[in-house]
């Protein structure tokens, strides 16, 4: 058999044919590659999903209004986030924890230095007490509150049982001012310039109905309700690092709660006659 010589129309025509199998083959890979890229990147997307958690408050029952000052008949009740109540502030204010998020796997531990700080939830319940003859009708205010640290020089913090509200010429005032009384908690301006509002509510309650054993009625009056309930969400918002203690390094956490109670009517102590309850949590995101 003769070997039949390849022409140059031929040559051509199987190198075209080549050529054509080879851009198919490439263009194939290149198909695969980006799918292939695709699938790997979405993995560690979906496999590193952030874990949300939460964090209890610790719980608060019945917990009585004492004295803004001694001998006083104003009362008020405090507390703040946080395990420990800042250095500089003065008076009574009991903590809530919620802050606090040891190394661990565990649900309410963390894994690594930093975690999200999202908000805390906290259910805020007052009961009026049905103590006979001894409770009028009450104005009551109440104010959410942090430190506004932006403002704040190096080296000094604000006292907010010194400074939150201001006086008739705008200077900082607060409960344990001597001269101070109820009127003045319930009306003054508060002292937006070095703290952060983030609720002020004012309204009346009234004391269950009651009577004495000599049968005197207490100062009962269908017109107020004798229970307030609120909710508060204080934001964080805020990637930090914890330190060895398990508390956030550089996050303002320290948000504080105040209630405010003054008689009506008549000169009243009210010193025990609202009782404050708390619930709630912290949520936070453990990378």
């Amino acid at each position: 058999m003769v070997k039949r010589k390849m022409t140059g129309v031929y040559r051509q025509a199987k190198k075209s044919k080549t050529g054509a199998v080879r851009v198919i083959q490439r263009a194939a890979k290149r198909l695969i590659s980006k799918r292939r890229t695709k699938y790997v990147r979405r993995v560690p997307k979906a496999a590193f999903m952030p874990e949300q958690k939460l964090l209890a408050l610790t719980k608060r029952n019945e917990r009585p209004t004492i004295a803004i000052q001694l001998n006083a008949q104003a009362s008020y009740k405090g507390f703040v986030i946080g395990n420990a109540k800042p250095s500089s502030w003065g008076g009574d204010w009991e903590t809530l924890a919620g802050i606090v998020i040891p190394q661990g796997s565990g649900a309410t531990q963390r894994n690594g230095q930093y975690v999200y700080l999202k908000h805390s939830n906290v259910f805020y319940n007052i009961d009026t007490q049905a103590n006979a003859t001894t409770t009028p009708p009450m104005e009551c205010r109440v104010i959410v509150f942090r430190a506004r640290r932006a403002v704040n020089p190096a080296g000094l913090s604000y006292d907010p049982s010194t400074s939150l509200l201001l006086d008739d010429v705008g200077t900082p005032t607060g409960h344990s001012v001597s001269g101070v009384n109820g009127y003045d908690l319930t009306r003054r301006l508060l002292n937006r310039r070095d703290w952060i509002i983030k609720r002020d509510s004012r309204f009346m309650v009234s004391a269950p109905y009651n009577t004495s054993p000599n049968g005197e009625v207490n100062g009962y009056t269908g017109k107020y309700p004798c229970m307030k309930n609120f909710q508060f969400k204080l934001p964080y918002n805020h990637k930090t690092r914890y330190n060895d203690q398990n508390l956030p390094e550089d996050c303002a956490y320290h948000w504080g709660m105040v209630l405010y109670v003054r008689s009506i009517g008549k000169d009243t102590p009210t010193t025990g006659a609202l009782e404050v309850n708390i619930r709630g949590n912290t949520v936070f995101l453990d990378p």
